[in-house]
Parts: structure tokens; C-alpha cells; sequence
């Protein structure tokens, strides 16, 4: 997976989880953003852990919901 599809966890110091793509970061803070694009900043000083997620933002068996036709025409717009 390109790096810029490889999706964060963000442990923050109160033990709250968030997950997502990472969409900006500084020294400050960084940004994620979930599925539905909405994005969350967390300051790096509330941040007690950050890393990369083992799983895909991406939905589960997201391609079993296309016909045969639906998926060829999908992989032939990819190649182009």
C-alpha cells in the first residue's frame, strides 16, 4: 500500500482512540481523516501514541457487492 493510503492510530492521553488517514502533520499536530473524510486534528501534546494501522480504512468485501460487469469495467477504468 502507498504511504499515502496507509491509515494512523491515535492513542490520545486520555485513552481515547482515533483512526484514519494522515492528511497533514507539523510540530505541532497532526491531522486525520476517516472514511467519511471528516477530519480531526490532535495536538502532539495530548497525543500518547501514534502509529500505523495493521488494516485498510477501506470497507470490507467492498468488490463482492459489484457484478462480474461492474468489476471488469472498474479494472479497466484502473488500468487507463
Amino acid at each position: 500500500m502507498r504511504k499515502e493510503f496507509l491509515s494512523y492510530v491515535v492513542v490520545n492521553k486520555s485513552g481515547g482512540v482515533i483512526s484514519g488517514l494522515l492528511v497533514e502533520e507539523d510540530a505541532a499536530s497532526v491531522t486525520l481523516a476517516d472514511a467519511k473524510n471528516k477530519r480531526t486534528r490532535i495536538s502532539r501534546d495530548q497525543i500518547d501514541e501514534l502509529k500505523e494501522s495493521p488494516t485498510s480504512i477501506m470497507p470490507e468485501r467492498l468488490l463482492e457487492q459489484l457484478s462480474p460487469q461492474e468489476l471488469r469495467d472498474l479494472f479497466a477504468y484502473l488500468r487507463q
